[in-house]
């Protein structure tokens, strides 16, 4: 699945995102995680694919989504309730399991951002079973630093992202005046080929670079 980012696509197995893969996407608080993910699902929905984003944080921010050009009508928002511990990330993954087995879904994100206790290995391996038979890319967004370990041995493919700078709109716009971003993407994991590529990236409303 091709991500419509020029710089990234190059950098990636095959020159895109591998369907049928369970995707980690890593990095600190407010780095450009979720930004990238926004930019990759407005992607699909340019190619005219269902995506779906599960919420169990309730983080979810519908204008900074719309500025990364998602169409909202079109994307389907999953919010569980929320776990008697919010660091667990069990009911985020249930309702993975249950997308994926619907294959409506080209494309499913779960920002596991708030979650530090590790996903259980067999339900890794389960929702990575299931994203294979359906051809689905599973992305998963969690809070690590890039020389901590992958999930564990299900991910396919492991993308850090830092970020190295900030793009401000010439004039103050409403809601926002900071403009985009700019972000290191790193491979630190790969089933597809060897990692360790890098690429540098410019997250802007509506476009990306």
């Amino acid at each position: 699945m091709s991500t419509d980012i020029c710089a990234l696509d190059h950098l990636l197995p095959d020159h895109g995102l591998p369907r049928g893969s369970l995707i980690q996407i890593s990095g600190a608080p407010s780095c450009g995680k979720t930004a990238l993910a926004f930019a990759l699902i407005a992607a699909a929905q340019r190619r005219g694919e269902d995506a779906a984003f599960i919420d169990p944080r309730r983080a979810f921010f519908a204008p900074a989504a719309q500025a990364a050009g998602i169409d909202l009508e079109r994307l389907l928002l999953v919010r569980p309730p929320p776990p008697p511990d919010p660091r667990d990330p069990t009911a985020g993954l249930r309702v993975l399991d249950h997308l994926l087995r619907s294959k409506g879904f080209p494309l499913i994100v779960l920002d596991l951002s708030g979650a530090t206790i590790a996903p259980p290995l067999h339900r890794l391996f389960r929702v990575g079973r299931l994203a294979k038979v359906s051809e689905t890319i599973a992305l998963l967004i969690t809070e690590s630093a890039p020389g901590e370990p992958s999930l564990g041995s299900p991910i396919a493919l492991r993308l850090a992202v830092a970020r190295s700078g900030f793009h401000f709109a010439p004039r103050a716009q409403t809601p926002f005046s900071l403009g985009g971003s700019r972000v290191t993407v790193e491979i630190r994991k790969s089933k597809f080929g060897p990692p360790g590529g890098r690429a540098e990236l410019e997250l802007l409303p509506g476009r990306t670079s």
